[in-house]
């Protein structure tokens, strides 16, 4: 008769396991969305930075093509030479590149469809 008892009670503790891995399973079941959730937004924000990133080296490409840097730095240096060494101290020159890049970058997007 012991066997038999103790067989049932084996019996109600391994049911009583299985539901508290399911209720366990169950309670999971959230976090996992959330992670889920969590890695997909960092995978789409990380894709459109290797987008812009690629787009920005495009739009240089094509600026250094059509010589776009060399003609601003010629127009800088057609000032007198007071005025062109404080546009190129003050960072004005490269500041104007920064512009350039910054509109060539975005019609590149633009063209892309983003």
């Amino acid at each position: 008769m012991q066997f038999f008892t103790d067989l049932f009670y084996i019996g109600i503790q391994l049911i009583n396991d299985v539901f508290s891995a399911i209720v366990s399973f169950i309670a999971i079941i959230p976090d996992l969305f959330e992670y889920l959730y969590v890695t997909g937004l960092r995978m789409y924000v990380e894709g459109k930075i290797i987008g812009f990133e690629i787009a920005f080296e495009v739009a240089r490409s094509v600026l250094v093509d059509y010589e776009v840097y060399t003609f601003i730095s010629n127009q800088f240096n057609k000032l007198p030479n007071d005025l062109a060494y404080s546009a190129h101290a003050l960072g004005v020159v490269d500041g104007m590149r920064i512009v350039v890049d910054a509109l060539a970058t975005a019609f590149v997007l633009r063209v892309a469809g983003w």
